[in-house]
Order: structure tokens, then C-alpha cells, then sequence
């Protein structure tokens, strides 16, 4: 009966072994939908709040008819706004959320240049 000796391989402390395929996302079709749920979120926090801004109105006394405290554009400011800070915060809590957002830059610009189109030629 043969023994196999396993030597460990030797490097400096602190240095981990690389892991195959460590720096792409381990499910890409997960983290793209889970990035489109994201966006999706924070479009809909900005719409909802948006019509939540349109709805406020400067209460008067008697009859009279109430008045919008914010006009639409001011409305649709709030709205962004809050769409801007959803998908800020899924920027700093999902760590696949600036990547894949990256790639899809990436390919719309290229798209955009037709640099697709010349690599696909050669």
C-alpha cells in the first residue's frame, strides 16, 4: 500500500490561495436580475413618492379649493430624489450592484460607438 504525502504548498503568511473565478459573480444571471429588481424598487420609491409630494395640499378654512403645496416639477424633483437615494443605498449595501451596472455601461456604449460591430467583422 502505497502513502501519499501531501507537502502544503508554502507562501508568505497572510496569502491566500486564488480562488478559480473568484473576481466574476458565481451566478451572473442572478446578480443581473437581482440588479433590475433594485432599479426596479427604486423607480418605484420615486414614483410612489413623487405622487405622495403631488397630493400635498395648503389646507385652507371655509369653502375654498385647496391648492397643491408643490407644483408638479417641484413633485417630480422629490421623486428623483428619492429614487437617487434607493439606489445609492443598493450601491453600498449589494456588492454586485456597481459592477453589473459597469458592464451594462460598458456594452450600451459600445453599442452606442459600434465597436460591436467592428469586433464581430474582424
Amino acid at each position: 500500500m502505497g502513502s501519499t504525502n501531501t507537502i502544503p504548498e508554502q507562501r508568505p503568511e497572510g496569502q491566500r490561495l486564488p480562488v478559480p473565478g473568484a473576481s466574476q459573480p458565481y451566478i451572473r444571471g442572478v446578480n443581473t436580475a437581482r440588479t433590475v429588481l433594485l432599479y426596479a424598487v427604486s423607480a418605484i420609491v420615486g414614483i410612489l413618492l413623487g405622487l405622495a409630494a403631488a397630493q400635498v395640499t395648503i389646507s385652507c378654512t371655509g369653502h375654498c379649493v385647496a391648492q397643491p403645496r408643490f407644483p408638479l416639477w417641484q413633485s417630480g424633483v422629490i421623486g428623483l430624489a428619492g429614487a437617487v437615494v434607493v439606489v445609492i443605498a443598493c450601491a453600498l449595501l449589494d456588492e454586485e450592484f456597481i459592477p453589473v451596472t459597469r458592464q451594462w455601461l460598458r456594452a450600451a456604449r459600445h453599442r452606442i460607438s459600434g465597436d460591436g460591430r467592428k469586433r464581430q467583422a474582424s
